[in-house]
């Protein structure tokens, strides 16, 4: 199933602030400490449930609300709210290792303020964000012996020339007109580049607190908790979702969709008349996070549209118009839906339905 966590990590100097203390301190709200739960009663992908582990000195704290506006965001302010909120530590890592979505990252803040962040998103390359001096970590792969492969998997006959030619159009462009595959070699160990996230985040967690969770035999302390609030409600940490959408001609139309680490293109086609397009979104109780919001306007007739990210379904509330809507989960091709051949449009399409009826 692999591994789905984003949080942070630091060192405690003391023992100070007790995990409940620190945790509200954190997330600004009330929490609750709870048993053991059940897989299906927590994720630290809702924005309420909070895992907190500890090894010695260093403390893991699981949430993806409270790092996703600056790993995906940009927005370094986060940096100066966790920070003071954990107390003011020389230094922390916030992370995330979504293995469903291909989304990688890190940031390094050193006295509250991001030295260095690395985002790969959904398996695209170059990363979507690159910030800062390369870290030690990253300098040890940058510092490696480079091989590249072309799409076939054939290495490239040319290496030597790559090395000081293509090795620099990668580096500065992430690309060349035929893309080659760069791998670093260290002794038997090769990395392609587009794990590099992945890996340094790994050596990071290793290197500098002796411990990657999700890579670890050693024996952590776990700690449960649910928030009396979402995160989504907190001051500075917002869940709002943001919508990208270009139009070419109205019987073409592409919308991208993102939401904290989920993404979705939505692709109208062929349609017979002009449409308006609205779009909800619902949190992990399945409740509307914003609702009634309109993501796309060609014309004068109109779609409703609803996507549970947490249960992966996607629903037509009404319809408007005849259109065709090719869906794309993450990097998935899932297959496409006739609007006009659907009759019961208020019932939840799920993956599978989708697929049935392409």
């Amino acid at each position: 199933m692999g591994v789905s966590l984003a949080g942070i990590a630091f060192r405690v100097g003391h023992e100070g602030t007790g995990v409940e203390n620190l945790v509200e301190s954190l997330c600004q709200t009330d929490v609750k400490e709870i048993p053991w739960p059940r897989s299906n009663e927590f994720d630290i992908r809702n924005t309420n449930d909070v895992m907190v582990q500890r090894f010695e000195d260093v403390v893991f704290v699981f949430n993806g609300s409270i790092v996703d506006k600056l790993l995906f965001d940009n927005d370094q302010s986060v940096a100066q709210h966790i920070y003071h909120a954990i107390g003011e530590p020389s230094e922390f890592i916030a992370f995330c290792n979504y293995d469903s979505g291909g989304s990688y990252g890190f940031a390094i803040v050193e006295n509250g303020d991001v030295s260095r962040m690395r985002v790969q998103v959904s398996g695209d390359f170059p990363p979507c964000f690159d910030y800062g001096s390369l870290s030690e970590e990253e300098m040890l792969w940058h510092g490696a012996k480079v091989k590249f492969y072309d799409s076939e998997g054939n290495l490239y006959k040319k290496a030597s020339l790559l090395d000081r030619v293509a090795n620099f159009l990668l580096s500065k462009n992430n690309k060349v007109e035929e893309r080659l595959f760069k791998v670093y070699c260290k002794g038997e160990d090769e990395l392609h580049d587009y794990e590099l996230t992945e890996r340094v985040l790994n050596d990071i967690l290793i290197k500098r607190y002796q411990c990657c969770p999700w890579n670890t035999e050693e024996d952590l302390s776990q700690y449960f908790f649910k928030g009396s609030k979402t995160l989504s409600e907190i001051s500075g940490i917002s869940a709002d979702f943001r919508v990208e959408y270009d139009f070419s001609a109205c019987r073409e139309t592409s919308i991208n969709i993102n939401y904290q680490h989920y993404e979705c293109e939505l692709k109208f086609d062929n349609l017979d008349r002009n449409v308006n397009v609205y779009m909800e979104f619902l949190d992990d109780k399945g409740k509307p996070v914003k609702g009634g919001d309109k993501v796309a306007e060609i014309g004068a007739a109109t779609i409703w549209l609803r996507f549970d990210f947490y249960r992966e379904q996607l629903e037509f509330l009404d319809v408007g118009s005849k259109a065709k809507v090719y869906y794309r989960h993450r990097d998935e091709y899932l297959g496409e839906v006739c609007v006009d051949e659907i009759l019961d449009l208020r019932k939840n399409i799920g993956l599978d339905k989708l697929l049935q009826l392409s």
